[in-house]
């Protein structure tokens, strides 16, 4: 099991994708990203944003996963000339590591969700039906523990890249925060608002949210999933006048979702 101080100090790419994919998040959404993912959406997203002088201000990046395409966005931004500031949210993105028993412990979220549990003693219930009722035991065990060390789920490497990018926990099923409302120039909702993690209510929820937290008329959502053979099908959406979404650019086959983010 890692501690704070080893997390923070050199993992290479691969150490951490593995890190994050261990990780069982209250939603359902597993954090699996890579390096340079989306550079082609960052180029096409530029690319207009050039041609019609659009120049934002706030930007929210949404289901961030563990950040490194968050950073890698901001600084074509920045190399683009645009000087904005950068919130990435995601579910659960702080949370403690626990001491169980010796050479065991819990990764837990503030309200008590476990994450993981990790230790030699564990590794044998790795796959195994009853390993859910060992992290039921691991969230009671660990109630009350001291000793905890906090991490903020986001990647290491790319906190060293930039310190500049504001993270906060963040459902975007869940009622709007009022720090969020009217806000954002733009929002990104990059590999979460797919067919395969939300039904139809969930999804027009969602949309409905981020909606509420866009600036207003001349606002962008940007919706984007990467197929399984790395390809990026997205669609930039503009608020109007009316209060409704225009599709405005597409990549690959555009966004799965769009009939319904048209129609909210």
């Amino acid at each position: 099991m890692l501690t704070a101080k080893q997390y923070y100090s050199a993992l290479t790419p691969d150490q951490e994708a593995t890190f994050f994919a261990q990780l069982r998040p209250v939603n359902g959404v597993y954090r699996l990203t890579a390096d340079h993912r989306m550079d082609d959406l960052n180029e096409v997203v530029l690319s207009r944003w050039h041609a019609i002088a659009f120049r934002p201000k706030e930007i929210m990046d949404v289901g961030v996963s563990w950040g490194i395409t968050t950073v890698e966005w901001l600084e074509a931004l920045s190399g683009s000339g645009l000087k904005v500031h950068m919130v990435g949210t995601d579910v659960s993105l702080s949370a403690y590591i626990v001491p169980l028993w010796p050479g065991s412990y819990a990764l837990k979220t503030a309200d008590g969700y476990v994450l993981q549990v990790f230790g030699p003693t564990i590794e044998r219930w790795k796959n195994r039906r009853n390993y859910r009722m060992l992290r039921g035991f691991a969230r009671v065990a660990a109630r009350g523990c001291s000793g905890r060390e906090k991490l903020l789920l986001v990647s290491p490497r790319a906190l060293r890249r930039c310190d500049a990018i504001e993270w906060a926990n963040d459902d975007v099923l869940s009622p709007n925060s009022t720090q969020f409302l009217r806000r954002f120039d733009v929002i990104r909702a990059a590999n979460l608002l797919n067919l395969c993690y939300f039904n139809g209510d969930q999804l027009r929820c969602a949309v409905a949210n981020l909606k509420e937290r866009l600036a207003g008329p001349g606002a962008r959502l940007i919706v984007n999933r990467t197929w399984g053979d790395g390809s990026n099908h997205a669609t930039m959406f503009q608020l109007t006048e009316a209060g409704h979404f225009d599709a405005e650019v597409r990549l690959g086959q555009g966004s799965e979702i769009e009939d319904v983010v048209l129609g909210t």
